[in-house]
């Protein structure tokens, strides 16, 4: 059985990852997740073609993201697999 502490850094890495999706849609570029610091939970990044890194960067609590609006209100299909796969 897994700790809870590989449970909830599970649930944490779901949540920025469908995060960092919702951000792109939303900015109109590419973020990932490139740090998990500890605090804070994620730090995204936008990317250019070619994965170099553009610098626009993000700080990202999991309580925090709970709380926006607009990623709260999401439709349950939203899904993190990206359309390349």
């Amino acid at each position: 059985m897994p700790s809870r502490q590989e449970v909830q850094r599970g649930h944490e890495i779901a949540i920025l990852d469908l995060f960092a999706k919702f951000y792109s849609q939303l900015k109109g570029s590419t973020f990932r997740v490139v740090e998990r610091p500890d605090p804070p939970d994620g730090v995204l990044r936008s990317q250019q073609a070619g994965g170099e890194r553009k610098g626009d960067r993000l700080v990202c609590e999991v309580g925090v993201i709970a709380l926006i609006e607009e990623f709260r209100a999401l439709p349950s299909n939203f899904s993190v697999v990206s359309d390349d796969s």
